[in-house]
């Protein structure tokens, strides 16, 4: 349990207004291990300004909520627990949208509850570059990847040491951070209507804000993501990771309704062509041809022999799988 009082975290705060500046939206399920190392990332943070804690629990089945309800009850004006009576993730509802409904700052915090901030100036220093720069509607960090299964030197999520801008077109390309290190502005975030379907909820929610603006990245490392067994995404396979990012890409495109199709085709092309790397799958392969195609990467492409040519130069991982296959080249 985090040693300092309520009025000690708010003692810095410039002003007492009823709104929040900062929102820190923390989703939890079965985090009894990992819960409290998350909120007292939280409760370190020094501010000059107010900011609330909500945390969502999906109606864990071990100790999680009571962990929660014994902070809550210490911390009454800055937690804001919410307590599900049945698990809504087994039900299709992510749970981080159901708190963008109900936070109150300016800007919006994420991290889930098995993740941890490790900066006490994190929401402070991300706060301050976006109060000063109106281009940008969102504010990102370097972070720890933390393997819970015995590796001694944690690897950062990035290995670039300079800030830097980040824009929607390079995040058609990949995504750019963890959860745990993103702050933004609340604005009204339109999801797409089948939001529920994907996998992973960060990225595109990052692909929706860049819309507005820009993106800071800065290679300061504030924040930690565990990698475990029970992760969603981190206990995926590689080959699953790969498919379930081809369905949020083509999610996207129905949102972005083709206004950026070539540069998705594009990069589903590139994620099919990991697949035929592992494969050496003809479908896979005629697959990935049709994504490059739809991206006008090969649109004028009339002879297999330009197109063996074009492959080769440009990619010739998979000139070398299409190589393989009887009638292709």
């Amino acid at each position: 349990m985090y040693q300092r009082t309520e009025q000690e975290i708010m003692q810095n705060w410039e002003d007492d207004i009823c709104r929040p500046i900062v929102s820190v939206c923390c989703t939890t399920y079965n985090h009894e291990s990992y819960i409290a190392e998350a909120i007292d990332g939280f409760l370190m943070q020094e501010t000059d300004f107010r900011f609330e804690i909500l945390i969502r629990d999906d109606c864990s089945t071990d100790k999680t909520a009571q962990i929660v309800r014994r902070y809550a009850e210490q911390y009454p004006q800055l937690i804001k627990p919410v307590y599900e009576k049945e698990n809504t993730f087994s039900k299709g509802v992510k749970p981080m949208p159901q708190l963008y409904k109900i936070a109150k700052g300016k800007y919006i915090a994420l991290c889930e509850g098995d993740d941890y901030w490790i900066d006490t100036l994190k929401l402070q220093k991300q706060v301050d570059f976006l109060e000063e720069n109106d281009e940008y509607v969102t504010c990102i960090h370097n972070s720890l990847n933390l393997d819970m299964d015995g590796i001694q030197s944690p690897q950062k999520f990035s290995q670039e040491d300079e800030e830097r801008d980040y824009t929607l077109e390079d995040l058609f390309q990949r995504n750019i951070t963890n959860t745990c290190t993103l702050l933004f502005k609340n604005k009204r975030i339109v999801l797409p209507h089948n939001f529920n379907t994907f996998p992973m909820g960060d990225w595109p929610l990052q692909m929706i804000l860049a819309e507005d603006g820009k993106i800071k990245y800065f290679p300061e490392i504030m924040a930690v993501y565990r990698i475990h067994t029970c992760g969603i995404w981190s206990k995926t396979d590689y080959i699953s990771r790969v498919k379930k990012t081809i369905f949020m890409l083509e999610g996207m495109n129905e949102y972005f309704s083709n206004k950026y199709k070539n540069e998705i085709y594009d990069t589903i092309g590139k994620y099919m062509l990991k697949l035929s790397q592992q494969y050496e799958d003809e479908q896979n392969v005629e697959k990935s041809i049709f994504y490059f195609e739809q991206a006008n990467k090969y649109i004028n492409i009339r002879t297999k022999d330009k197109l063996k040519f074009k492959i080769k130069t440009k990619y010739p991982q998979f000139y070398l799988i299409i190589k393989t296959l009887k009638n292709k080249v």
